[in-house]
């Protein structure tokens, strides 16, 4: 899996539910969960979400504090979908970090289509989100 080549913002719901379901130690039968799913995702993207999912960590309680002014780039319910997502250790630190700073570059406030997109892009992308594969730009104004 190249991450997760089919992300988009229908797969993060797919991320949201199954993190539910893996937090709440219920049993997942592949099989039972695609008919359950009435078609809706392709047993590829089930199958991609489970391997995701597997990797990645619950945090349990989010750690991670938006400031005010992190907070007025977020509608208030795309702010509590992120610190969950965030929480079910759906995305990463570094991950987090991109989003908010992809938001701050933007102009308008990020709403929970904007942010599913954003977490879509950065899990299907972890290359480019990785801060070992970041590129460090120093400021010229500090280096004297």
């Amino acid at each position: 899996m190249s991450n997760v080549p089919t992300a988009d913002a229908k797969f993060v719901d797919l991320l949201l539910y199954l993190a539910e379901l893996m937090r709440q130690n219920v049993k997942i039968d592949p099989h039972r969960l695609e008919r359950s799913l009435g078609g809706r995702y392709s047993k590829s993207q089930i199958k991609d979400a489970l391997t995701l999912l597997k990797l990645k960590r619950p945090r349990g309680e989010p750690v991670r504090i938006f400031s005010e002014s992190e907070l007025a780039m977020f509608d208030p319910d795309a702010a509590r979908l992120l610190l969950k997502l965030y929480s079910l250790g759906v995305v990463e630190e570094h991950q987090l970090e991109a989003i908010i700073m992809q938001a701050d570059i933007d102009e308008e406030i990020l709403t929970v289509d904007d942010v599913k997109t954003f977490v879509a892009i950065v899990l299907s992308d972890p290359v480019e989100f990785n801060p070992e594969t970041l590129p460090v730009f120093q400021d010229e104004e500090f280096e004297n």
